[in-house]
């Protein structure tokens, strides 16, 4: 529906998207690189937890370099905000490590997956298909907290629609409550409608006593209901445990398998460069 609607909306963040590919993809392999070197000469012999530790480890330190450009990014993606517009909304520079928690929780475990599995793949497969396959089920796997971490900075990136609802639209949500309020609770003469200042509608001083309750209709972001409140935790792990209580388990995998089409090209690309590049900079010398 976007593409036919606007295929370049498809596009939007792609120029943060480059921009963060490069560091991330470094900061990623020479970290694995160096802690399996430093796991091997330790103990003699690389084993398969040292392999999960170096690619967990590495997925971990990548976050400096991700997690501000995931901000900016979903910022862009779900919004009309400019990049000024969202600096100004986060806070400025501390607010783009907004949402690090889950930025952490889903590299730590894309990571710890696809470097190992890389590698043993490799005595089985040519390089570029190892990479590939190891990307596709590396990127499965970390789909549920892919899932959260947008839905989180997804909440943070729409605060500023929340805070431009005008007074107008807040008395138009008011007054389609207060009037779903009438029609449904029959009152007496003691019966009054009372308003408070945050906007929400409730009849007292009657026999009936009714509040608007998430049945009532309301918009997004209005102060009477807001429907995704429960995203406002930090810990991903309290996040993602409401969502599939809310929504189902299910939608922690939506896109899943856009996800691991994707990571077919990409680290079957990436992985074998890598290699590639390593060996040539070890035969001249450089390394």
């Amino acid at each position: 529906k976007i593409a036919l609607k606007d295929p370049l909306q498809l596009f939007r963040g792609v120029k943060v998207q480059m921009l963060g590919i490069a560091p991330e993809k470094a900061i990623k392999l020479a970290m694995n690189n160096m802690i399996n070197t430093m796991i091997l000469v330790n103990l003699g012999h690389l084993p398969l937890w040292g392999e999960v530790l170096a690619g967990s480890l590495a997925g971990a330190s990548q976050v400096i370099a991700t997690s501000p450009l995931e901000v900016i990014k979903t910022g862009l993606q779900t919004s009309d905000m400019t990049i000024d517009e969202i600096m100004e909304e986060i806070g400025g520079i501390k607010g783009l490590y907004n949402g690090v928690e889950a930025c952490m929780l889903r590299d730590v475990i894309f990571t710890a997956v696809l470097f190992p599995l890389y590698t043993h793949s490799q005595a089985i497969f040519p390089a570029f298909v190892a990479g590939s396959l190891s990307g596709s089920i590396a990127a499965f796997i970390a789909t549920p907290p892919d899932f959260i971490k947008t839905r989180m900075l997804s909440q943070d990136a729409t605060v500023a629609n929340r805070k431009q609802i005008s007074s107008v639209t807040n008395a138009a949500v008011v007054a389609t409550t207060s009037s779903q309020l009438f029609n449904s609770v029959q009152m007496d003469k003691s019966t009054r409608l009372k308003v408070d200042k945050n906007g929400v509608a409730s009849i007292t001083k009657g026999e009936a006593v009714e509040k608007a309750s998430s049945s009532s209709p309301s918009l997004p972001g209005s102060p009477i209901i807001d429907e995704f409140d429960y995203l406002k935790d930090r810990n991903p792990f309290v996040v993602g445990y409401k969502i599939a209580q809310k929504e189902g388990a299910e939608v922690l995998f939506s896109g899943v398998v856009e996800r691991s089409i994707g990571g077919i090209p990409r680290f079957g690309v990436t992985l074998t460069m890598f290699d590639f590049l390593e060996a040539y900079a070890k035969t001249h010398g450089w390394l």
